[in-house]
């Protein structure tokens, strides 16, 4: 705001002297642009300012660059490398430059350089007020007694200072262009007298200094005078009484001009044209120091104001700042007393503790050390019964048989050697059931006839699937449909399936996957028998000559086709093999079922099947007896027709190889009543010359079948309850003495 009321200033004074000028018929002198600058406050850090600007206003204004020419001898690239870089100081001089000062001054001589009249550049010698010497001199204006003893004494506050010498040497330049655009329509004889007025007044002045100085030395001198009229220490004589100093004679006074009524017009209507111009010059040089004197005071309020709102928020902050750091301290203390507890105490911090800036928390929901998890459950383990094998038991049995007989075939003789060996030798290590271990050797002889009845070898597998018992029995139905399970997973068609495959497929039986868990964290699980017999299954009936193992599926489905009445499981086998339902021929022997039996054949069939069962009256006559009900054989197996093969097949499953392993080892035997060749002779004396398919109950009235059926009894499951109690008859009592040991 002073630069603008001092460039305002400027262009008033110009346009006042250019008016005044015209008016004497003068031509207006031409544009001048040395406009008078107030030095800006440079605001940049020492590192953002560029090395020409860190140079007082002074030394920028009276540096003056004289290019040199170059040499010859610089050529290539130096030689432009120079020639640009004259280029550029030459550009940096012609562009304008404004001075600045900075804001916090080095050193206490002021903030400003030194004032230099309006439109003139200061000489080469002269340098800034900064700290350095001047060459040479020029005399500058100073203000008078009166203005020196009535200007105010600068503020103290550095801010302040700036405002107030900013002002000051607003004041000053506009003093001088106030001289300066006075004596703009003075003469040469007019300046002349104006200057020796001023000489006059200067001299003057002094004369009044020197004489004010002459007085106080005398009475200085009257003071040392000795009393008895001696000379003074200087060694002069005082001047005597009645004498006057000798005065300089003014010079005579030229005689007065005459002047023509028209020039005296003139001269009167110039001196009434430089009253008015220097009473223009004074009145807007009187208006501007006003308002520059108001910017002052204003802009010195507004700091002081900014300064003391600057205060208040600093001692705000140094107050939230003091508090937050006693709130911290606070919360670091609550903490350590904390931890101190638990070191004292000798206790683990279990939640995690917070020390978040200024707050101190218990956070309950982490904690800072993992929960020592409960103990795992044991393995589940199967409870021992003291007529069930155990799985581990079973696998015991397993590999017993597979070490002795690896094709699954094995003499009665070896089958007793081996069960009298594990009951003798195994007391203690839970080898075989309490009562397999009170088992006789004439009780091993007659489960053994029990398990092969027509032949001296007993296939161990079909013990083994005795053993496994308890597991449910499948019906005719439930074998076939599993049948038609394992013939959908046989990507090949070959009859074997994988381990893969083979847990794939749901039997008949599924096992219970919703078994109680107990709530004590240490009981073991409940063992999952089903799941693991299943699974064992697989190993019983696996063929290890194969790689990987494989799994005849039709073969493993025939073992389960036994039943306690040999001619139901030939049935059951013969549909197996033959893949698809056969009726039961109705003998003589078979009883009528009252009401009760048939309600409850009803039951058990619509639990298995999932369907309701319209029975008829057992009174009412029946059309056909197409099987038992648990068999579950629809009406359309009454015209099933038998394969030769799947007879061949069912009457030979279960019995070692003699001889050779060929194909038609199976009719080697002259006096095998099952072999082929004597079966194909019934297909054909039915009139089956190509050995076709044959209906069923034309093939089961042949009196050759007739015998064969009779003479199977390979599919008939083996009655272990009946050995168990002929071993509990024949068990002899205790004795007094052995009752008193074993108590």
């Amino acid at each position: 705001m002073m630069q603008s009321e001092v460039d305002r200033y400027q262009d008033t004074l110009r346009l006042l002297k250019d008016y005044y000028q015209a008016m004497e018929g003068k031509i207006p002198e031409e544009f001048d642009h040395g406009f008078v600058r107030i030095p800006l406050i440079d605001l940049a850090t020492p590192t953002e300012r560029p090395p020409s600007d860190l140079k007082s206003p002074s030394e920028s204004n009276t540096r003056a660059v004289t290019p040199t020419a170059p040499t010859p001898s610089a050529k290539g690239k130096k030689g432009k490398e120079a020639v640009e870089e004259l280029k550029l100081e030459e550009d940096d001089e012609e562009k304008p430059k404004i001075p600045l000062v900075p804001r916090r001054p080095r050193s206490t001589e002021g903030f400003f350089p030194i004032q230099t009249p309006a439109g003139t550049k200061p000489e080469k010698g002269s340098k800034s007020r900064a700290g350095k010497k001047d060459k040479a001199k020029e005399p500058v204006p100073t203000a008078s007694v009166e203005e020196t003893h009535e200007s105010p004494l600068p503020p103290s506050d550095p801010d302040e200072k700036l405002i107030h010498d900013a002002y000051t040497f607003g004041i000053m330049k506009v003093s001088e262009m106030t001289d300066v655009f006075s004596k703009s329509l003075l003469t040469a004889a007019e300046l002349a007298a104006k200057e020796a007025e001023d000489e006059a007044e200067k001299q003057n002045a002094s004369f009044d200094k020197d004489k004010d100085k002459g007085k106080k030395a005398g009475k200085k001198r009257s003071k040392s005078k000795s009393p008895s009229g001696k000379k003074s220490p200087g060694g002069k004589k005082s001047p005597k009484k009645g004498k006057k100093a000798a005065t300089p004679t003014p010079p005579p006074t030229p005689p007065p001009v005459e002047y023509t009524p028209e020039e005296q017009a003139k001269r009167d209507l110039k001196d009434k044209m430089k009253q008015e111009y220097m009473a223009a010059i004074i009145h807007e040089e009187n208006g501007l120091k006003g308002r520059m004197e108001l910017i002052k005071i204003h802009t010195i309020e507004v700091l002081q104001g900014l300064k003391s709102k600057a205060e208040a928020v600093y001692k705000d902050m140094d107050d939230w700042l003091g508090a937050r750091f006693q709130s911290e301290m606070t919360s670091i203390d609550t903490v350590c007393g904390v931890l101190g507890q638990c070191i004292e105490k000798r206790e683990k911090i279990k939640p995690e503790l917070v020390s978040f800036q200024n707050e101190f928390q218990v956070n309950k929901e982490v904690k800072v050390f993992r929960t020592p998890s409960p103990p795992r459950r044991p393995s589940p383990i199967e409870i021992s019964t003291s007529d069930t094998f155990t799985v581990d038991q079973i696998k015991l049995l397993h590999d017993q048989f597979k070490s002795s007989a690896p094709t699954g075939f094995i003499s009665s003789r070896g089958f007793i050697d081996i069960l009298s060996d594990l009951t003798a030798l195994t007391h203690g290590m839970e080898a075989l059931p309490d009562q397999w271990m009170k088992l006789t050797a004439p009780q091993f002889e007659h489960l053994a006839g029990s398990l092969s009845p027509d032949s001296e070898y007993i296939d161990w597998r079909t013990f083994l699937l005795q053993t496994a018992q308890p597991w449910p029995q499948p019906s005719q139905a439930q074998l076939l449909e599993t049948l038609q399970k394992f013939y959908d997973i046989d990507v090949f068609n070959n009859g074997m399936i994988t381990r893969e495959q083979f847990e794939q497929v749901e039997l008949w039986y599924t096992a219970d996957s919703r078994l109680p868990t107990p709530e004590d964290p240490s009981a073991p699980m409940p063992f999952d028998r089903t799941t693991h017999i299943q699974g064992f299954f697989f190993d019983i009936f696996t063929d290890e000559n194969c790689e990987p193992p494989m799994l005849d599926y039709k073969n493993f489905l025939l073992y389960f086709s036994i039943a306690p009445s040999a001619m139901n499981g030939f049935f059951r086998a013969l549909s197996v093999s033959a893949n698809r339902h056969m009726p039961r021929p109705k003998g003589p022997e078979e009883p009528e079922l009252d009401e009760e039996q048939v309600q409850t054949l009803k039951e058990t069939v619509e639990t298995w099947k999932g369907d309701e069962i319209q029975v008829s009256s057992v009174k009412e006559p029946t059309v056909s007896y197409v099987g038992p009900l648990e068999e579950q054989i629809p009406a359309a197996a009454l015209n099933a027709t038998v394969p030769l093969g799947s007879l061949v097949q069912v009457f030979h499953h279960g019995q070692p190889t003699l001889g050779d392993s060929h194909r038609f080892s199976v009719t080697s035997d002259p006096e095998d009543t099952f072999s082929q060749e004597r079966l194909a002779g019934v297909y054909r004396e039915l009139g089956n010359e190509d050995l076709d398919p044959v209906p069923f109950f034309t093939l089961i009235e042949h009196p050759i079948i007739l015998d064969c059926l009779s003479m199977c009894h390979r599919y008939k499951a083996a009655d272990l309850k009946a050995i168990f109690a002929s071993a509990s008859a024949h068990q002899p009592p205790m004795d007094n003495d052995t009752q008193s040991i074993m108590s």
